[in-house]
């Protein structure tokens, strides 16, 4: 977990820069790993305290790894 601050455009360019060094990671000899992660944002005119951010991060990561699964063609639960 990371706490930056930052403006949103700055967060989407980070969002986009981890993104994209994590489609291509190699580790320790492995040709692909995947890594899954969720990204939110504070905004200082919604009430959210941190554990609401955590779990909104946490939600968006499980949206990910679904999507990343229907277009890989890949069903982890079999």
């Amino acid at each position: 977990m990371a706490i930056l601050f930052c403006n949103d455009n700055m967060a989407q360019s980070i969002e986009e820069h981890f993104m994209s060094i994590a489609k291509d990671f190699i580790y320790e000899g492995h040709k692909k790993v995947s890594i899954a992660c969720g990204f939110a944002l504070w905004n200082q005119n919604k009430v959210l305290d941190f554990f609401e951010l955590e779990k909104l991060a946490d939600v968006k990561m499980y949206q990910n790894k679904r999507e990343y699964y229907v277009a890989n063609g890949k069903d982890r639960r079999k």
